[in-house]
């Protein structure tokens, strides 16, 4: 009688969690995407004409006869594109929105092609070659600064054409700089003579080229991984601080959350010297904007929340699936604070997430473009996840994020599954309701 009661209460218990979790099924339906695999890019920078001139050559497996929809800066000049040699036709809206809320200067470039198959889901690779040329004064973050002196492009300049949609990629860039710099990048770099040959080390979601005439590299070791900090132009005493305190945190954190995604051995972060725009993280490769002199502790956090994605960086950044990157980096970065100078220092910036992000809506279901979402995700999302952190205690917390990090989770629904394995149905029922409110 008893087993029966058990089996009965277990089974309702199951299908509990599984109604539940149904609300945060990811659509994963790629079938009638297009695939980039690999980019083979020639650019050469002619600064004194405020051009960079490119030949993008890129290895695609075409699904059916859709257009091939790609992001490419406003500022394009485009000569020609091919596909398999043959000239094709193209659309570049210049006039139009950008097609990427995260891409200001973006525009769509729409490529058709013609696939000769009756089965539409059939893949065909082929090699898409695009020939144009850029101001660089549109792609490069630097540009305001030392008089465009320094370079820094990427996925948000739209220096090359992407999309988010059409999946990661190998690359390999011969850049050509007619000018005495040293580069950095996402990528193992060799140079000869003006050229900087960049190749990924795996897959990548972005080609991401600094360069500059005074970039300075800091060496050292965290634990059994090498951590370097590029420079250019801080004060000597800034970075010493600053690398003391990078240290501590990889330390702490890789102690705290277990390996990393992908278990990267070599952490590099790139200090450029803007005070707004974005800091993003590439893997192992950090940019980092470095604010005012007078606000360190924003500098600390910010490179933090960047380490934080070396964990954290396996979610849909389309959807609002996207807090299991940003919340958790987010957070990531508050406990490494909290170790570096104490609990008041969590406790403060709570307060201030949570008294921020009082009117944001529900993180579940968010728009990743809403205007709001950036309340949602990167305050409201850690203030949730502080609260899990008093309701199970410390190292409760601290094994539920390692078991997150171990399964590779990058679903909610998967992470609603664990949290109800390892803490009870009740907890979970709790954070999917403070995830829809």
């Amino acid at each position: 009688m008893h087993f029966r009661y058990l089996t009965i209460f277990l089974f309702i218990t199951l299908l509990t969690v599984v109604n539940a979790a149904k609300a945060y099924t990811v659509n994963t339906n790629t079938a009638t995407m297009h695939v980039i695999e690999r980019y083979d890019i020639n650019a050469k920078v002619r600064a004194e004409l405020d051009l960079i001139e490119v030949k993008a050559k890129i290895t695609m497996k075409l699904n059916g006869d859709n257009a091939i929809a790609l992001t490419l800066n406003r500022s394009a000049d485009i000569s020609k594109i091919t596909i398999d040699s043959q000239v094709t036709d193209f659309i570049f809206d210049k006039k139009g929105d950008t097609p990427n809320e995260y891409i200001d200067n973006g525009r769509l470039l729409t490529i058709t092609h013609n696939q000769k198959s009756n089965d539409k889901n059939t893949e065909q690779k082929s090699i898409v070659e695009v020939t144009y040329s850029l101001l660089l004064s549109e792609v490069n973050y630097l540009n305001s600064l030392n008089g465009g002196r320094d370079l820094e492009m990427g996925f948000y300049t739209a220096w090359y054409p992407n999309s988010m949609d059409y999946g990661d990629f190998e690359f390999m860039v011969n850049l050509n700089i007619n000018q005495k710099k040293l580069a950095v990048s996402n990528a193992v770099i060799t140079k000869d003579n003006q050229n900087w040959l960049m190749t990924s080390k795996g897959l990548s979601m972005d080609i991401v080229i600094l360069a500059a005439t005074t970039l300075k590299d800091y060496n050292f070791t965290a634990g059994d991984a090498k951590v370097t900090v590029y420079d250019i132009d801080s004060k000597p005493e800034l970075i010493e601080k600053l690398l003391k305190d990078i240290q501590t945190s990889i330390k702490y954190l890789k102690s705290s959350l277990g390996h990393t995604k992908g278990k990267a051995s070599h952490y590099q972060f790139v200090l450029v010297p803007r005070v707004k725009g974005p800091s993003y993280s590439r893997g192992s490769f950090s940019v980092i904007t470095r604010f005012k002199e007078d606000q360190y502790d924003r500098l600390l956090k910010t490179i933090n929340h960047e380490i934080g994605h070396f964990w954290w960086n396996r979610a849909d950044s389309r959807t609002w699936q996207d807090w299991l990157n940003e919340s958790f980096a987010e957070y990531s970065a508050v406990m490494a604070l909290e170790h570096i100078y104490s609990v008041d220092k969590r406790i403060a910036l709570i307060n201030s997430y949570q008294k921020k992000s009082q009117k944001s809506p529900a993180i579940q279901g968010i728009a990743r473009n809403d205007n709001k979402a950036q309340s949602a995700l990167y305050q409201k999302g850690p203030v949730i996840l502080d609260a899990l952190r008093n309701k199970i205690g410390d190292e409760h917390f601290l094994s539920l994020l390692r078991e997150v990090n171990d399964q590779q989770i990058d679903n909610t629904q998967a992470l609603l599954i664990l949290l109800t394995k390892l803490e009870g149905q009740a907890i979970s029922t709790w954070l999917a309701q403070q995830l829809s409110l």
